[in-house]
């Protein structure tokens, strides 16, 4: 892309994180930013310059509320905004088992989606529901259930990677066509069924569920605050050092230029 197309649409991925955060506001559903956006707002106070979307997570009790939201007033949000999320009302071929707002006024593609994934996307931000736990014990054997389901799923929806050697593009082509045959959606319905059985509220550990090796003491979420993002301020956990510290190691320090790539998204037009 284009530096200007770049921009375009991280604009645009802003506006639709304004416009969540006003829906938000509004049914008093709690939410922060969180993963790169986090680090983005305490290290840029805006987007990471190499990153193109915007993550959020929620309470997974939060998360429901806001789904039945959407499933009751599916235009709730201004045009030219979608939500998509499992359940929803036209995503019986949606890819993930997170919810996605989109701006539809864009036409995109991700490079690493099939082709034939019959669901258009556009300009998006991601939001992740957060489950609890009281032990790592009772935390991991959950996070590999729910790895594999979303691995599966990816296997399902996204072109096929070669492998380091013959060996492995093989290996790799041995679980990609069983998936292909399946679809995604045995996979999301089951990922979603999983993670809906776990709540957030009186645990002690929080975990999401496409990145399971990461578990936060519950507590580093107990207090809000607003951090500074792009010339706007938005709800992040108190304890917004301690989640970045476990993430990203020393996230003061810019990773080396090798490590500095977006999410392969390729605009192919704007309305």
């Amino acid at each position: 892309m284009s530096e200007e197309t770049i921009d375009n649409s991280k604009e645009a991925a802003h506006r639709i994180l304004q416009a969540f955060d006003a829906l938000a506001k509004a049914h008093g559903l709690t939410y922060w930013i969180d993963y790169g956006t986090l680090l983005g707002a305490a290290r840029h106070k805006g987007f990471i310059p190499w990153d193109d979307d915007i993550d959020l997570v929620m309470p997974i009790e939060e998360y429901q509320k806001l789904i039945a939201i959407f499933k009751e007033s599916p235009d709730v949000l201004p045009a030219p905004y979608r939500a998509a999320a499992p359940g929803l009302n036209g995503c019986e071929k949606f890819h993930c088992p997170f919810m996605k707002i989109y701006d539809t006024s864009f036409k995109i593609k991700q490079s690493i989606l099939t082709a034939d994934i019959g669901f258009q996307e556009g300009i998006w931000i991601d939001i992740f529901p957060l489950m609890g736990f009281d032990s790592p014990e009772e935390a991991h054997p959950v996070g590999d259930k729910l790895y594999s389901l979303y691995a599966k799923t990816r296997l399902a929806t996204f072109a096929f990677k070669k492998g380091n050697s013959l060996l492995g593009t093989l290996g790799r082509f041995a679980f990609y066509i069983p998936a292909k045959i399946k679809g995604a959606k045995p996979y999301i319905d089951a990922y979603v069924k999983e993670e809906a059985s776990h709540s957030f509220a009186g645990k002690k550990l929080a975990m999401q569920g496409t990145e399971p090796s990461k578990l936060f003491p519950i507590e580093y979420f107990a207090e809000t605050i607003e951090l500074e993002f792009e010339g706007k301020r938005y709800p992040a956990p108190a304890e917004y050092d301690k989640l970045l510290t476990i993430s990203y190691g020393d996230w003061h320090q810019l990773p080396p230029e090798s490590e500095r790539s977006g999410h392969g998204i390729i605009v192919e037009s704007e309305q």
